[in-house]
Formats: structure tokens, sequence, C-alpha cells
């Protein structure tokens, strides 16, 4: 089972095709809350998904969502598709002016479960905008370890297909215990002890021992500090 180290409090970036299954990612191992979409943001302001009139608008919510989240120190995700790298270099500002760190997640599937997962969905991509998106997701991934985010996981058609095979496999505070065989979703695995190069006094609890907790995962044990996870 491949393990996601994500801390506590970042800004993890979904970056793929349509249908490459990163809504259903972010479904199962997220809060509802900690994930803000793109295509969500359409529908709150023309009540519709697909509505491209409004993507200028809904754009500017989608950013102005992330940054209020990032002011308060809330794990937050970004679910657009991100293949442009000016859409994902304007998410990692967001993070860095937030001094947190941004964690990119790429959805790299074969086109043709793209095709398939999308003839499943609602709201269809047309086809010829799914393969665009696909080679500009083949053309971009070369050049992700010079973009500058502080962990990028490519994560494959066989990531998001694992069973879960190691006790203790999780997601964040209601997320379940994992992924189901079978579905869209990945293996999830992240000790709440683990420590990441960002758990330090810049970055960490006011303590200087390490990252704050997310509510109700679990509580801190008696010789941590009371404001992170971290022992002493």
């Amino acid at each position: 089972m491949r393990v996601l180290k994500i801390p506590h409090r970042s800004l993890v970036v979904l970056c793929g095709p349509a249908g490459s299954g990163k809504s259903s990612f972010a479904r199962r191992h997220f809060r509802e809350t900690a994930v803000v979409s793109s295509d969500r943001c359409r529908a709150l302001l023309s009540d519709d998904e697909g509505d491209l009139s409004v993507s200028r608008q809904a754009f500017r919510l989608f950013h102005w969502i992330i940054d209020r989240r990032l002011a308060l120190g809330r794990l937050t995700v970004a679910d657009s598709t991100a293949l442009a790298r000016r859409a994902r270099q304007t998410l990692l500002r967001l993070g860095r002016e937030h001094d947190l760190p941004v964690v990119l997640l790429v959805f790299h599937l074969p086109l043709e479960r793209c095709l398939a997962w999308n003839r499943g969905r609602a709201r269809r991509v047309p086809e010829e905008v799914l393969r665009r998106q696909h080679r500009q997701l083949e053309e971009m991934l070369p050049g992700l370890a010079q973009e500058g985010f502080d962990r990028t996981y490519v994560l494959t058609e066989e990531d998001l297909l694992a069973t879960p095979g190691a006790a203790g496999a999780r997601g964040p505070a209601g997320a379940g215990a994992g992924a189901r065989a079978g579905s869209p979703a990945g293996a999830w695995a992240k000790s709440p002890w683990e420590k990441t190069p960002w758990e330090n006094g810049r970055y960490g609890c006011p303590s200087g021992r390490g990252w704050p907790s997310e509510p109700a995962i679990t509580p801190p044990p008696a010789r941590c500090c009371g404001r992170c996870r971290m022992p002493r």
C-alpha cells in the first residue's frame, strides 16, 4: 500500500484530466468541507457545474475560498484540473503566502481509463476535450520536479484501485477506514505522529514541537504539548 505523507495544515493540489478520479479520491479521503472544487464554484454561481460562461468568476471564488481557509490554517484540497502551469503556480503562491506546505497529487491514468470513467459521470466532458487534457498531462510530467512543490505524488491506475493492506490505514477524520477495492480512490496511510520536513518552529505549533492536529482524529498523547501531535 502506498503512503501519502500530507501535513495536517497544508494545501493539497489535485491535478489531472477529467475522469481521472480526482473528485472521487477527494470525497473518500478528505472532509467534505476541506475540498474546494472549481466545478462546485461554477454551480454556486450559475446552478450549473458545466456553465463555462462563469468560469472566470468561479475561479475567483475558488481562489478566494482557498485563501480564506489557508489563512485559518485549515487543511485545504484544491480540486480542479490544474493542467496549466499557470494554474498550479497560482495555487502554489497561495500556499506560500500563508507559509504552508503545498502538496501536488497528479492523477496519471491511461487515456482509456479516463474515457471509461468519464462515460460513467453525470456530467460528461466531450471526448476531444478529455483527449486534449490527457496530452497536457503527458507534456507537463517531465518538468514537475522543477515547479517548487514541497511534495509531488504521481498516482497511477494501480494506486487508485489498490486495496489498503496495512492495519490502521485511514484517511483524515470523517473519511472512513480507507479505499474500497475497485473504486477510483487510492490507499491512504498517515501516522499522526510522523514528522515531516515542515514540522519545525516556523511551520509548527506555537510550542515549536510540531503540527497542530486536525480535530477529532485521535486525542493527543499525554506526553504531547496538547497543541500538536508530536512527542516532546
